[in-house]
């Protein structure tokens, strides 16, 4: 274990799906036991271990309780920064100009290749299509009160927190795509490429609202220097993080381009609990057995 591993007391930050949560009927919604564990070890020895995802907070609420999480939890890829443990902490929200979304939405960079939109609200969520029940699964989204529909042109109802346009790949390219929004709206806005096994989606967050700026918010409010930081994850959105942490730990089944910006890479991947082996070993000093 690195001497600087043994300093006093750290920031662990933990990206979801494809880091620490392990695939279950096709999606990433399983958290192994053993993992649970782990965490619980680094917080009794006085580590703070905090969830950084892309995912709305009802889709991290089960994973966040059964951990046995206290901490800030950051949602929407940092949008909204929040403590579903302390009332008193005052959330803190980036959300984006709803005119200027509205622009990206009917911009001819889309038109003809938007297949289902998903707009994140403060409470509500609004979709294109709720018949793509792929897209409604893999986000947890449920027909409640809380599910409002989304047609193509509508004007939005609030600044939103976070928008995910699903496109025809058959019809456009990827890539084209994203360099395009980045090209007219990449002052205002980030822009990424999702991936859930053949569905492509095109992720949309204001231009601050990204990983390495929550973790940074979060260390400033445990008074834990970001020299102090560990950040843990495998997509596109988690670089920044990676980047910004003192150790940023690239999945063992991350892109190439994330690993890029890691410090790191796991032995194992997701599947194989890599999160929990790694801090075992390199941070609880733990042999396998």
């Amino acid at each position: 274990m690195n001497k600087w591993l043994k300093e006093k007391r750290w920031l662990v930050t933990i990206d979801l799906d494809g880091t620490l949560l392990m695939k279950y009927d096709g999606n990433n919604d399983r958290i192994a036991k053993g993992s649970i564990d782990v965490l619980k070890d680094v917080i009794k020895q006085g580590h703070a271990v905090a969830i950084i995802t892309g995912r709305p907070y009802r889709d991290t609420k089960v994973i966040y309780e059964e951990i046995g999480l206290n901490t800030i939890i950051a949602n929407y890829n940092g949008a909204y920064i929040h403590n579903p443990s302390d009332e008193r902490f005052v959330p803190i929200q980036s959300t984006m100009n709803r005119l200027l979304i509205q622009d990206v939405l009917a911009d001819r960079i889309l038109k003809g290749f938007i297949l289902n939109v998903i707009i994140e609200y403060q409470k509500l969520t609004a979709v294109l299509d709720k018949g793509d029940k792929v897209t409604m699964n893999t986000f947890h989204i449920y027909d409640t009160e809380e599910l409002i529909e989304y047609k193509y042109g509508d004007k939005l109802i609030e600044d939103p927190f976070s928008v995910t346009v699903k496109i025809d790949v058959k019809k456009v390219n990827k890539y084209d795509v994203i360099y395009a929004l980045k090209r007219e709206y990449g002052n205002a806005f980030i822009f990424r490429i999702w991936e859930h096994g053949d569905i492509i989606n095109i992720e949309i967050n204001g231009k601050f609202s990204h990983k390495g700026s929550a973790m940074k918010a979060m260390a400033a409010y445990y008074g834990i220097s970001m020299s102090k930081t560990i950040a843990f994850g495998d997509g596109l959105n988690d670089t920044e993080m990676l980047s910004m942490a003192r150790l940023g730990v690239a999945m063992k089944n991350a892109p190439e381009i994330v690993k890029a910006f890691a410090g790191d890479i796991t032995d194992y991947t997701n599947d194989e609990s890599g999160v929990s082996k790694y801090l075992n070993k390199k941070f609880l000093n733990i042999k396998e057995k």
